[in-house]
């Protein structure tokens, strides 16, 4: 498998694998959740958001500052209780973001976002992004994580690079605030030939 360049974050590295581009004439369908790629040459900007509001007695809200952060979203079971799903344009909230309130203790408090969308590049690039959260945040592309900001922190959003091969990607973003009255998401492409598209749900789609 070959290996990704290294993404920047400051002056750390994080280095992640890159598997086999998706063939743009055979991509992922419904079966993976993405929907089908959408028509490139006259498509919607825009994410699927699925939002979910986590428990005061959860025990993932409010861990210990010691806790050993949980490093792959794939592994987790926090946005599998979906309150709703909404179509959002973009991803740069900023700070004092609180989209879900549904009466529980604490309430706007303690929430999760899982996002997908549809990327393409027509040459190899490489992409920057910009990518901060508080708390834990992370971006996969084609489920190979790219940008990854997670544990309970401060929003300090930084500036991630990763080398992407022509082709079209599904890409997935996942959010958690966890602790305290504090929130804030922020996600962007700063550079590179990257088109982000909503995804086709016209077929197979629940």
């Amino acid at each position: 498998m070959r290996i990704l360049p290294f993404v920047l974050l400051g002056c750390s590295e994080y280095q992640v694998d890159n598997p086999p581009p998706v063939d743009p004439a055979d991509p992922p369908g419904n079966e993976d959740e993405f929907g089908d790629p959408p028509d490139w040459s006259d498509c919607l900007t825009g994410w699927h958001g699925q939002y979910v509001n986590f428990a005061v007695d959860d025990a993932l809200v409010n861990p210990p500052l010691d806790e050993i952060p949980a490093e792959d979203p794939y592994r987790l079971d926090w946005w599998d209780d979906i309150a709703f799903e909404q179509f959002d344009a973009s991803l740069d909230f900023g700070e004092n973001w609180w989209p879900v309130d549904e009466g529980l203790a604490s309430d706007p408090q303690f929430f999760g976002v899982h996002w997908r969308a549809w990327i393409r590049t027509t040459s190899g690039v490489d992409v920057t992004l910009t990518l901060g959260s508080k708390d834990d945040s992370w971006v996969a592309v084609n489920e190979e994580i790219v940008a990854a900001d997670f544990g309970i922190h401060a929003f300090d959003p930084n500036t991630y690079t990763t080398y992407l091969e022509s082709g079209q990607y599904p890409i997935e973003v996942f959010y958690a605030q966890r602790k305290g009255a504090a929130s804030g998401f922020q996600f962007r492409f700063l550079t590179g030939d990257v088109q982000l598209c909503y995804a086709d749900y016209s077929e197979g789609d629940d």
